[in-house]
């Protein structure tokens, strides 16, 4: 029903005053804040971002505010007909939101998700999703009045293959090498 904004290092917090507009299928918000005016990073252009280039992920991971981590765009992945930036960059629960900034500090991504289970796979929606939902602000709505959503499902329902079937492992043979204490192995084969 309510929520504040501060600024990393200061007290002061700042009221949320509402959401101006929302796009679902991105997992994108975007809050008025009841605040006094602040610098505000320049966009970059995400369709312009390559697989290598370097990023740096903003975010307050558990709490632990202003936390700035290096990566990689180690992916473009095309999910339908949009996009996410895969990135190594880490996103730990309390990054969801931060910024991905590119070497200019430029914004090209907005940390969005980590698949748990894998190693350095985390997400971010590009930054000409947000440009273009900032091109269609609406008038506040206070989070008091705000209503569920009955949208599409975002794209990071269907991000990446279901992985039920798991491995299967055959032909386990224990090979003992001919020398004495020289131990020996298993060998086996995984489809």
């Amino acid at each position: 029903a309510r929520g504040y904004v501060k600024m990393i290092g200061e007290k002061t917090k700042c009221d949320i005053e509402g959401i101006i507009a929302v796009d679902s299928e991105q997992d994108l918000v975007v809050l008025r804040i009841s605040a006094r005016r602040s610098q505000v990073l320049p966009f970059g252009n995400s369709d312009a971002v390559q697989v290598g280039e370097s990023v740096y992920a903003v975010g307050n991971p558990q709490g632990l505010e202003g936390t700035f981590s290096q990566g990689i765009i180690s992916g473009i992945r095309n999910v339908g007909e949009d996009k996410l930036l895969q990135i190594t960059a880490p996103i730990s629960p309390g990054s969801s939101g931060g910024s991905v900034l590119n070497s200019r500090g430029e914004v090209i991504g907005v940390s969005v998700a980590t698949f748990r289970s894998g190693q350095n796979l985390n997400f971010a929606i590009p930054s000409n999703y947000l440009k273009m939902l900032l091109a269609n602000v609406g008038p506040v709505k206070p989070l008091t009045q705000v209503k569920q959503i009955n949208a599409q499902p975002s794209i990071l329902a269907d991000l990446g293959e279901r992985s039920t079937d798991g491995v299967i492992g055959a032909n386990f043979n224990w090979e003992n090498p001919i020398c004495k204490g020289c131990g020996g192995h298993y060998t086996f084969s995984l489809r």
